[in-house]
């Protein structure tokens, strides 16, 4: 029981985080307010910013960054370098540490986007429903710190950018995480 209690007292306390970091009332998750609005967001820059400051708390690990077409679009920067640190981090955690993490962030034909893919077991499908509620996770090791806010979190940053975000993950073609979104918006 006593387990249980700080499971949910570092769970508030995550939330709570969450809630100041996005300028929102506590104690209530719901809708992200974006901190820049819609300004002109360089979406290289958030990406490659995020994969820079991974790629130094993982040393022992290979994140790749790709972008396609234009570099800007409206949106948050900090709330995209959010998202692809949030992702990347989840890639880390469940991919396998031999294979390289690939980020591709793209803006073309009125549309921005954000993919991580990472190569480890796929998702079981009755999972991927799930992913983006909070506090739910996937199957991780002991000592992992994760208390399911990571990808509910890309889902308000997607939705707070008019956009949305998908998984497909087979174990062929690996498990790829998309953020979606106007880049006009």
């Amino acid at each position: 029981m006593l387990a249980l209690s700080f499971l949910v007292l570092v769970g508030m306390t995550l939330i709570a985080e969450a809630c100041r970091a996005f300028a929102r009332p506590e104690p209530a998750i719901g809708v992200l307010r974006l901190g820049s609005g819609n300004a002109i967001a360089d979406t290289v820059g958030a990406s490659s910013d995020a994969v820079e400051d991974l790629a130094l708390a993982h040393p022992h690990r290979t994140i790749e960054h790709r972008h396609a077409g234009e570099a800007e679009c409206r949106g948050d920067c900090d709330r995209l370098a959010q998202l692809v640190g949030n992702l990347v981090s989840n890639a880390l955690a469940y991919g396998r540490e031999e294979a390289a993490v690939a980020v591709l962030s793209s803006v073309r034909e009125g549309m921005a986007s954000i993919a991580v893919r990472n190569w480890g077991a796929p998702i079981p499908e009755p999972l991927r429903a799930q992913l983006f509620q909070p506090m739910v996770r996937g199957e991780v090791d002991a000592s992992s710190r994760s208390v399911g806010l990571g990808l509910y979190i890309v889902s308000e940053i997607a939705k707070a950018h008019g956009g949305a975000v998908a998984v497909e993950s087979e174990l062929d073609s690996g498990t790829v995480f998309t953020m979606s979104f106007p880049s006009a918006a």
